[in-house]
């Protein structure tokens, strides 16, 4: 071939057709992917769901020795590292999550996750309630598993701090473990199989009371929750260790109408249980747009704070009700990088924990 020979425009037709085949191959990828959202956004919850409110629960110990479920106590960093004991590999703040509890306590604040959550949600909370001087642990369980199941091993939980001499708990639930929370203490047979524990406060966030239409598309949440596990070399998924048929259950029982949802909004209202419910909005809601008002307050309800819906989030007409202008994480994490903004949720949980009476420091 002569080197000054131009070169045929054969290759540049070939690369051109070979952008236009992939540029059509994307768009009809996302036209699927829309399909797909668009069908399952009209799904309607199964109708003959099998609900069991006494689920068939292992003790705790046997379950979850070494996988990263169950009761984990907030203790200062520098006195928390003993390798006899196990802990969490996340410290918070200058503390660590470890299985023993610093010292026997009267007084504990239980934190209940969500669904598909990271791990991150207390990571500003928590600080707060310990250096207002009150004991902290959070409960882990397969998070993927039924509600009920949930519900079931979170009562477990409260039997085993009543056994370690705990005399008192308040619960904190952000989203579905709002719900998992007021499930275990609604239970027929709770207060007599705790005694002399009691439950004297029940907070909780953004949680979906009638349910959610972004369990829906629940493997975004999904998604998040497994790449923050490996960014922070987290090898503690609780939902390996679970029976393949029951896996998914909570996205079902988070379906708007669903028999677990309807089975719980019969329950009779806690005798004698603080019920403060935390309902976030993405947008404040204004009256003074005139007519175009009527059009965006509703949108605004519907939206909520972003994942959960204001009348989901206010179903249960609880007195103690509490909006802010915050989002479904928004409202117990400051979402903007290198903000020292307090969430707007903390200031309100711990208001409403020091109206039991002062924080319960560790006997030494």
């Amino acid at each position: 071939m002569n080197p000054r020979q131009p070169l045929s425009p054969a290759p540049r037709r070939h690369g051109a057709k070979r952008a236009l085949a992939q540029a059509a191959a994307a768009t009809a990828g996302l036209a699927a992917l829309s399909f797909v959202i668009y069908l399952t956004a009209n799904l309607k919850p199964t109708p003959n769901i099998q609900l069991h409110t006494e689920p068939d629960v292992p003790r705790l110990p046997d379950v979850v020795e070494g996988r990263g479920v169950g009761v984990f106590f907030l203790r200062p960093d520098a006195d928390a590292r003993d390798p006899r004991q196990p802990s969490d590999p996340d410290p918070v703040a200058g503390f660590v999550w470890q299985r023993n509890p610093p010292t026997t306590t009267r007084r504990v604040v239980l934190l209940v996750h969500g669904l598909d959550e990271p791990g991150g949600i207390w990571d500003q909370l928590a600080p707060a309630l310990a250096d207002a001087g009150f004991v902290v642990a959070r409960f882990e369980y397969p998070n993927d598993q039924p509600i009920a199941r949930s519900a079931a091993m979170l009562g477990i939980a409260l039997r085993e701090l009543a056994a370690r001499g705990v005399a008192e708990v308040d619960l904190i639930g952000h989203s579905m473990g709002g719900l998992i929370s007021y499930d275990a203490v609604t239970r027929p047979d709770f207060a007599p199989g705790l005694r002399p524990l009691r439950v004297a406060r029940l907070i909780t966030l953004g949680t979906p009371y009638a349910g959610s239409a972004w369990a829906r598309h629940r493997w975004i949440a999904e998604w998040r929750e497994q790449a923050s596990r490996f960014v922070h070399h987290r090898n503690d998924e609780q939902g390996d260790t679970l029976p393949t048929e029951i896996k998914g259950a909570a996205g079902t029982d988070l379906l708007p109408g669903s028999a677990y949802l309807r089975e719980l909004a019969e329950r009779p209202r806690p005798s004698g249980l603080a019920h403060t419910a935390i309902v976030g909005r993405v947008f404040t809601s204004s009256g003074s747009l005139g007519p175009v008002s009527t059009l965006i307050v509703p949108a605004n309800d519907m939206l909520g704070d972003g994942v959960v819906s204001v009348d989901s989030a206010k179903a249960f007409h609880i007195p103690d009700t509490v909006e802010l202008n915050a989002s479904h994480r928004g409202m117990l994490r400051t979402l903007v990088p290198g903000s020292d903004a307090t969430p707007l949720a903390i200031p309100i949980v711990l208001d409403r924990l020091r109206q039991d009476g002062p924080a319960t420091k560790p006997r030494q």
